[in-house]
């Protein structure tokens, strides 16, 4: 992963070996530009994403979420930039 870059990344905060906020940094850190989507079954603020990782999320998507959903964020995150959404 070091060499390569992602227009977008979905990630959950809990996850086996590297926790989301790990995972956002170094992901970050490799390529600015990719945008972030959380799509996790916890309740957390955008304000604990900002304040404590520093890094701006396109998109929050609670689990279960269907198909379609995670399809339009995904395509949105494409289309529109960076802006925060909550689902």
């Amino acid at each position: 992963m070091t060499r390569m870059s992602f227009d977008v990344a979905v990630l959950d905060v809990l996850m086996p070996e590297i926790d989301g906020f790990e995972l956002m940094n170094i992901i970050k850190k490799i390529s600015s530009d990719t945008l972030i989507i959380i799509h996790t079954g916890m309740a957390i603020p955008d304000s604990i994403f900002s304040d404590t990782v520093g890094v701006e999320v396109f998109a929050y998507l609670k689990k279960p979420c269907k198909l379609q959903v995670l399809k339009d964020t995904v395509a949105r995150a494409f289309s529109d930039g960076v802006q925060t959404n909550y689902f």
